[in-house]
């Protein structure tokens, strides 16, 4: 059983920076934004995975750390792969979960109906318990997502896990619940006025 950590945040809090200190040996990334990792250098410590003629997934040469990807199932295949198949790995990063749900939701914007959202929270449910289930327990799996903010029955601002469509995802399912550990990012100003973020 892996443990699975997330990491919620707004962005620009620095969810995605903070993986430039993990060890590139032992990482692997799914990149489900799709976009240019935040740091200088970042290019030459993560390479992408190939895919050869058939469609199928390798490794190049034992290097490849990275898929750029924004699909619920490939996320869910890449990371089983990555887990099971590559040696020395201590984590896997998906950053983020977010766009990859959006996309689901825009693959299907002509659909009516209430089951659509089920499956959409069952896409991430799936993810989390194929972590849980299927990956040694040696390794961490963070999940960076973004949050949104609203006001509970108290009057009180809570901060939680942003869904692109629909609230069976965070009222039903709650991801934040199913994870071994649940961190926040934010930004704060110290004394001198600058912006720090973590």
């Amino acid at each position: 059983m892996a443990k699975v950590v997330m990491i919620m945040g707004p962005s620009g809090t620095g969810k995605s920076t903070g993986v430039q200190f993990l060890n590139p040996e032992e990482t692997f990334i799914v990149n489900g934004d799709k976009k240019e990792l935040p740091w200088k250098g970042s290019s030459k410590k993560y390479v992408e995975v190939l895919e050869n003629k058939d469609g199928v997934l390798k490794f190049s040469g034992g290097k490849s750390n990275m898929r750029n990807t924004d699909l619920m199932a490939e996320i869910k295949s890449i990371v089983k792969l990555a887990g099971t198949k590559k040696k020395n790995l201590k984590q896997i990063v998906i950053d983020t979960i977010t766009n990859p749900m959006f996309r689901s939701v825009v693959n299907r914007v002509g659909e009516t109906g209430y089951s659509k959202y089920v499956e959409f929270a069952m896409e991430l449910d799936a993810i989390i318990q194929m972590c849980k289930d299927e990956l040694p327990e040696d390794l961490i799996v963070f999940i960076l997502a973004h949050t949104e903010f609203e006001t509970d029955e108290g009057g009180e601002r809570i901060q939680r896990f942003k869904v692109p469509a629909g609230k069976f995802t965070t009222e039903k399912l709650v991801p934040e619940s199913h994870v071994t550990v649940c961190l926040y990012s934010g930004i704060k100003r110290t004394d001198d006025g600058s912006i720090v973020t973590g």
